[in-house]
């Protein structure tokens, strides 16, 4: 197993699917280089976590890839970072187009020597993410060719580390009887820590009638795991013509000397990684976040969202212009923003159906072309006297400044 901490972040991905409005508002991404035959544990620099199991990886004929391959992943988590990166976030439900109110985001890619690489059929990357809420969204990734968000699943909140392992490798001892068991260890992203294992026998039938009986043409394997406190498998042989023919037998793990001592080394090793992560998580995860899990079997965005039908909301024909500018702005992009910022809803081009909820806490964002930019705090939008269903011309107070960072615009949205 191979354990990767965050490394020095990369600026640019050449494979963008979404372009940020300028260079310097590229979010960077971390690059984890790994060899692909073996699994690997990646933590990032926020303590998210991905586990990618051995020969996981093909190429775009299909083809199973070896050696080292590219991983790279980066969050998504503002609406600073929706609105500079282009992220779409509108999503249709029976036919109606709707918007999703997001607890974070995350894109991960693979690549071999800068082409792309595909997650192999069966199997799948298991993603601990850090959740900007304490809510249990849905699970969306994005599909690049029909170009919209995909629902995948309901999150699982986890309540113990994919890093934890279960138990300390334990020393084979004389009396113990081993057999050999086809278990895939990339299966079980928990144990493959427990490289060199041998399995030892716990049941309790006799050892000469238990080898005839292996003797036989069991070639069909079931793999259980029965007890995760003791890591006790049951490993299921049966013929594949005559199911009545079938062996079950109660395994545990154990190490003879020099594969116990590395096994051991792995265990100290992961035990520190542990130390590292949680006091890192500890800094995230409070009673306003989770840690939630998804399954990746593309390489994508992954998104936790809900999808916002918004409620309450009323409709203007509104019209946008900056300061006491007489004209309306014409190729302006609005983004209205509420929902203590995990929804971002954007207009362009029509504005007659621009529609908020006047309970809310809403805040606007204008950027004309040339990257001129507008707003409306939340305070001054609440003071406006607006009519369902009336024309209503919204007056954006232009920023002059140069959001030169990220960080800039994202702290100028914070504080609207």
């Amino acid at each position: 197993m191979q354990i990767f901490l965050p490394q020095s972040q990369i600026e640019n991905n050449n494979q963008l699917t979404f372009s940020p409005i300028a260079k310097k508002y590229s979010i960077p991404y971390e690059k984890y280089e790994l060899n692909a035959e073996k699994s690997s544990t990646i933590v990032s620099k926020n303590g998210n976590v991905i586990i990618i199991p051995a020969n996981c990886f093909v190429n775009e004929l299909g083809n199973l890839i070896t050696g080292k391959v590219d991983i790279y992943f980066r969050e998504i988590r503002t609406a600073a970072d929706i609105i500079t990166n282009n992220i779409r976030m509108n999503v249709k439900e029976n036919g109606t187009n709707y918007t999703l109110q997001t607890s974070g985001m995350f894109e991960l890619r693979g690549f071999r020597d800068k082409t792309p690489i595909k997650i192999r059929e069966g199997k799948t990357i298991k993603v601990e993410y850090v959740s900007n809420s304490s809510q249990v969204f849905d699970n969306y990734y994005y599909d690049e060719n029909k170009k919209e968000w995909i629902k995948s699943g309901i999150q699982k909140q986890n309540t113990k580390s994919d890093l934890v392992p279960l138990i300390k490798p334990v020393l084979k001892t004389k009396n113990d009887y081993t057999i050999k068991a086809k278990i895939d260890f990339s299966d079980f992203p928990n144990f493959n820590v427990y490289s060199g294992v041998e399995w030892k026998y716990l049941g309790n039938e006799n050892i000469g009638q238990l080898e005839l009986k292996l003797q036989e043409n069991l070639q069909k394997q079931e793999v259980q795991v029965i007890d995760f406190n003791t890591l006790t498998f049951k490993y299921t042989l049966s013929s594949l013509t005559n199911p009545k023919n079938r062996v079950e037998l109660l395994l545990q793990p154990v190490f003879s000397d020099q594969s116990y001592s590395i096994a051991l080394a792995q265990y100290e090793e992961r035990l520190k990684l542990i130390a590292q992560m949680a006091a890192r998580r500890k800094q995230l995860l409070t009673e306003k976040n989770i840690l939630n899990q998804f399954s990746v079997n593309k390489f994508s965005y992954q998104n936790c969202d809900v999808v916002y039908r918004y409620p309450g909301h009323i409709f203007v024909n509104a019209s946008f212009s900056f300061g006491n500018q007489q004209s309306a702005s014409k190729n302006i992009k609005i983004y209205l923003i509420t929902e203590n910022d995990s929804v971002v809803m954007k207009f362009e081009n029509d504005f007659t159906k621009f529609n908020f909820n006047p309970q809310k806490n809403n805040k606007i964002i204008g950027i004309e072309e040339g990257n001129r930019l507008g707003v409306i705090a939340s305070k001054d939008f609440k003071n406006l006297k607006i009519q369902p269903n009336s024309a209503f011309p919204f007056q954006l107070t232009e920023i002059t400044q140069d959001m030169e960072t990220l960080e800039n615009f994202n702290s100028l949205i914070q504080k609207l």
